[in-house]
């Protein structure tokens, strides 16, 4: 997740809220871990960290996911490939 003045003051919770939906979007992955990297206004390089262990994925978990992903358009549009030719 890029950080930019724009989402500075949200930026924990905006990747706890990515790094959820991602879960969803992942359903054998049961640890989830999610960095974002910026500069703050000083130009300063700096980074969060989120880990997130959700072993089950429920009916009230996908109902979150989904308001989530309505609201705020996170992941809606995914490409996931594992083909080499991909990554260039």
């Amino acid at each position: 997740m890029p950080l930019t003045d724009k989402n500075w003051k949200e930026k924990q919770a905006e990747l706890e809220l990515r790094c959820t939906v991602a879960r969803y979007e992942n359903p054998t992955a049961k640890k989830i871990i999610g960095i974002s990297i910026g500069s703050n206004a000083d130009d300063d390089s700096c980074f969060d960290i989120c880990s997130l262990y959700i072993p089950e994925i429920d009916e009230d978990f996908i109902r979150e996911v989904m308001e989530i992903k309505k609201e705020l358009g996170y992941f809606t549009n995914t490409i996931v490939s594992n083909s080499v030719d991909f990554r260039k």
